[in-house]
């Protein structure tokens, strides 16, 4: 039946280009005005590029004018010259609303070149065995419309036959055209060929119970995806939703302003070449297996299996920092020749098990990632609320990161945000409960938001060079060389941080001026609470709150530049984790107090509350009087940069957790991982 149904799109498209293309009076429709108020768009990018205009949710039309096409097998019952259904193609060649309802073994072929098409699906499954099964080949756009109260699905099988060597098709639904779906029914997608559902222009979502398993892609639009509502299920062996221009730095993007959004994938969850924008909606996202299948494993040696995900590797990833998660998702059957499992996710080519188009344009690659969220230029979360367990990056972005709004959740095996350029949050709710390094950026500027990051290297890392120690850690992020002008800046919000490497590392210069800040930093020696850049960069605190908790070796307290009273200090014996650090001035009256998550000696603290005189400082049953006659006092012990800045024992020579000591010059020995290295940064 194949080639009869090849040979019928040949003789249909042949038809259809000396078809008067008429639509179907009688449909009713808004004006293409937007309803949504996009508040932050990119430079390249419009801020009406991102809105959804009244037309693509508008799920009303006439039914006396619309064509009611009832399917049955291979053929259908139609009362209009714009269908036909020969050997199981549907084909509609001229613009309209057509009603369908019922089966269809076969295919839905669009041909309506420069004219809308809303296909009201009223009950409506079609499966096709080798194609697929809604080819939208010409229109200006096509809008499915699910009415509400119905079921309707759509599947195709695990090959194709593909006889014309320009034929990319690779979706189960696929659209040359703008795609919308819109209304309050449900549809249900299987791509057990390579995606779900593609466009090679725009697709947007503004309503409808959406369900879509796929062997490769989830929802693929080339030019943008947009979603404004609706309850989305994404099941997918690489990518779940994705924009894949890469050419066009105006296009490429993904916006979502709505909506209930569930992905599980191999790949990334949700990707844009350009800019991804979320203002609002329900995202749970899994990428990957999620931070179980970790870039590091639980002796802290790097997990070399790590971006192996292919549904050939059946089994349990080894010693995933002692934790499995989930049931894998159901592939869709001829998806591969194993089953994914929990611990086993594919990151592969979209052709990598299908070869039969002869087109190289339809081979996408994919890189190997499984990030949550993953933009090529810019991320901008203004809103919603997002959960996400990725194996890689929980947010990541080639070029920017902006968080102004949302309640975000992330666990990641790899990073909990990581920008390749600025990081910027001003707002929001941030909980990074699991992640190598928490939040990085080339430069990193937090004015606002309610921050809470766990991280098993740095907490924060405003870069230089590479995010990592070791070279051999898979998924490592590589910054500029040069740490000139780059900074973390601390002018609001509130960051809590437990770090098992450095709390704050700044591999420029930290400033804070505002904010409240607490760091349960590192237990280890080889690292800081704080730790900045090279030997001239600064620590400067203006204003704020903050307490930097850690071990002694390399702790770091604020420089000379300083204009607001701090103290570094190192108490007699470690206090246990747990412990109730307190300030009292000489009156009696407490300052500040809170409560350390870990063991820690040695602490950097500053408040407006601070001046010249005597303080008492309690960790845990540790009482000590510390004296404040400059801006910036050091009483540690350390063999740290925290030597240089401050006051006090400032340039003295002092052992080192290790045995070792300060250098000639009064200056501390090199980091264990800069001393292969002495000119890169600390990372």
């Amino acid at each position: 039946m194949s080639n009869l149904k090849n040979n019928y799109r040949k003789y249909i498209a042949a038809a259809a280009a000396i078809c008067l293309a008429m639509s179907a009076a009688g449909c009713s429709k808004s004006d293409s005005s937007s309803e949504t108020d996009t508040k932050t768009a990119s430079a390249q990018i419009s801020s009406e590029a991102f809105e959804i205009s009244a037309e693509d949710k508008d799920i009303g039309y006439d039914e006396t004018e619309a064509v009611k096409i009832a399917l049955s097998g291979e053929s259908a019952e139609i009362k209009s010259s714009g269908a036909a259904c020969e050997n199981g193609v549907l084909s509609i060649t001229e613009g309209g609303t057509y009603i369908l309802s019922g089966n269809l073994s076969g295919e839905i072929y669009v041909k309506a070149k420069g004219s809308e098409v809303k296909l009201v699906l009223n009950g409506v499954s079609v499966t096709n065995s080798d194609y697929a099964a809604l080819m939208i080949d010409k229109a200006s756009k096509v809008t499915l419309t699910l009415e509400d109260g119905t079921e309707n699905s759509f599947a195709d099988g695990a090959e194709y036959t593909l006889t014309d060597s320009n034929d990319n098709t690779d979706g189960c639904i696929f659209s040359r055209a703008d795609l919308t779906i819109n209304g309050s029914g449900s549809l249900s997608v299987t791509g057990s060929y390579k995606h779900g559902i593609v466009s090679k222009d725009n697709i947007v979502i503004a309503g409808g119970n959406i369900t879509v398993n796929a062997a490769s892609g989830g929802i693929y639009g080339k030019d943008s995806v947009k979603i404004s509502g609706g309850t989305i299920d994404v099941t997918a062996g690489s990518n779940g939703i994705r924009a894949t221009n890469d050419e066009d730095a105006e296009k490429g993007f993904v916006s979502v302003t709505g909506g209930d959004i569930t992905v599980n994938v191999a790949g990334d969850a949700l990707e844009a070449e350009t800019v991804m924008q979320i203002e609002d909606g329900t995202l749970t996202l899994t990428s990957g297996g999620g931070a179980a299948n970790a870039s590091m494993k639980s002796d802290g040696q790097p997990n070399g299996d790590w971006g192996s995900w292919s549904k050939d590797d059946i089994g349990t990833p080894p010693d995933m920092n002692g934790q499995q998660t989930g049931t894998p998702p159901e592939m869709p059957s001829g998806s591969g020749d194993s089953t994914l499992t929990a611990t086993a996710y594919t990151a592969v080519s979209a052709d990598a098990s299908n070869t039969s188009s002869t087109d190289a344009s339809s081979v996408e690659s994919e890189s190997t990632s499984a990030k949550g969220i993953k933009a090529g230029s810019e991320l901008n979360i203004l809103g919603g609320v997002i959960s996400i367990d990725s194996s890689d990056d929980s947010l990541h972005s080639n070029g920017t990161v902006n968080i102004s709004a949302g309640d975000i959740t992330a666990s990641s095996g790899d990073d909990g945000t990581h920008a390749d350029g600025d990081l910027t949050i001003s707002g929001g709710k941030i909980t990074v409960s699991k992640s190598y390094e928490g939040l990085e950026g080339l430069n990193i500027y937090i004015s606002g938001g309610e921050i809470d990051v766990t991280a098993s290297d740095d907490g924060l890392n405003a870069a230089g060079g590479s995010d990592t120690g070791s070279d051999e850690r898979a998924g490592r992020d590589m910054f500029a060389d040069s740490v000139e002008n780059h900074m973390l800046e601390i002018s609001g919000g509130t960051l809590k941080v437990n770090a098992s490497g450095d709390g704050l590392d700044s591999n420029g210069n930290f400033v804070m001026s505002g904010g409240t800040v607490i760091v349960s930093g590192p237990t280890n020696g080889s690292n800081g609470a704080l730790d900045i850049g090279d030997r001239n960069s600064t620590a400067q605190i203006t204003g704020g709150t903050i307490v930097a908790a850690g071990a002694v070796g390399m702790a770091v307290g604020f420089s000379d530049n300083s204009t607001q009273y701090n103290v570094l200090h190192s108490f007699a014996s470690t206090a246990a984790a747990g412990s109730e650090f307190t300030v009292t001035d000489a009156d009696g009256e407490v300052l500040f107090t809170c409560t350390l998550d870990k063991e820690c000696q040695s602490l950097v603290f500053s408040s407006a509350d601070l001046a010249s005189g005597t303080y008492t400082l309690t960790l845990g049953d540790q009482t000590e009087e510390v004296e404040l006659s400059d801006i910036c006092t050091s009483n540690s012990t350390s063999t740290g940069m925290g030597g240089r800045f401050g006051g006090g024992k400032r340039g003295q020579e002092s052992p080192n957790e290790q045995g070792g000591m300060n250098d000639q010059n009064g200056q501390p020995p090199a980091k264990p991982e800069d001393q292969n290295n002495q000119n890169t940064p600390n990372s």
